[in-house]
């Protein structure tokens, strides 16, 4: 069993409960409380040591702590993918919140080197203390490392300029992450690109999107069609323009059904 434990530490867990109940018997002959207690291996193990001063059950003890993986080098980490738009500079109490989940629980983080959301979301971790985390950057500089993490660096094909330059380190992103973690001002085709690219891949995504402040989870394309109806018109038809995404969807939904993908252009 695993009990983590949230406070104003990195991680926090705790092996198991003490004990699973406890039932007031009354008193004894000597007047003192009775109780039936129903403990957990581990308290039964630790009542043993505290209480009737058993040494032996100290060598138990260890022996129940080195079966538990958790509690030595992790096999596998649930990596997020964080990004956001350009636009979102500040981070609300919401999105902190979300944040701290993320680090309670240790997860790896990668996140990318822009300025806007990118920045902030670093700064962030940074003021936190948090190491488990990589910049991924486009090509041999980053732009932002705040926290002076782990840097990645993706190579881009000589001639490849703009936005298609910086989109290389976001697919590799997706590519590497098992979730998602986007915050999206219904504006920017680099964070719904982002959002596309999880749903490719079938990885789910978390949408903080600051129009109405809300957080909407996206694991299949309805759910991205969904927020799209939440933008104007005229932000829809801009970001069509700027990443294929009447194409997209279609690539999205063929993959959904299990049908082979078509070349097609929007």
């Amino acid at each position: 069993m695993t009990i983590v434990i949230k406070g104003n530490w990195r991680k926090g867990i705790a092996y198991d409960l003490h004990s699973f109940r406890s039932v007031y018997l009354g008193v004894d002959e000597n007047g003192n409380d009775r109780w039936e207690t129903t403990r957990s291996q581990m308290g039964d193990l630790l009542y043993q040591l505290k209480y009737q001063s058993d040494r032996t059950a100290i060598g138990k003890i260890v022996d129940l702590l080195a079966k538990y993986e958790k509690l030595g080098p992790e096999k596998t980490m649930t990596t997020v993918f964080i990004s956001g738009s350009r636009n979102i500079t500040r981070l609300n109490r919401q999105i902190r919140d979300r944040l701290r989940n993320v680090v309670d629980q240790n997860f790896a983080i990668i996140v990318g080197d822009a300025d806007g959301a990118d920045k902030a979301l670093q700064k962030h971790l940074s003021d936190m203390g948090y190491d488990n985390v990589v910049v991924y950057c486009s090509g041999p500089s980053c732009r932002n490392n705040i926290g002076n993490w782990k840097v990645k660096h993706i190579a881009v094909a000589p001639g490849i300029k703009g936005r298609a330059f910086y989109t290389q380190k976001d697919k590799e992103m997706a590519a590497a992450a098992d979730y998602g973690f986007v915050l999206w001002d219904g504006k920017s085709p680099g964070s719904l690109n982002n959002i596309m690219e999880l749903l490719r891949k079938n990885k789910k995504t978390l949408v903080y999107f600051s129009p109405d402040r809300t957080f909407y989870p996206v694991s299949e394309l309805a759910d991205a069609q969904h927020l799209l109806s939440k933008c104007t018109r005229s932000s829809v038809e801009n970001i069509s323009k700027k990443i294929r995404l009447n194409a997209t969807m279609r690539e999205i939904e063929s993959m959904a059904q299990g049908l082979p993908m078509m070349d097609s252009f929007s």
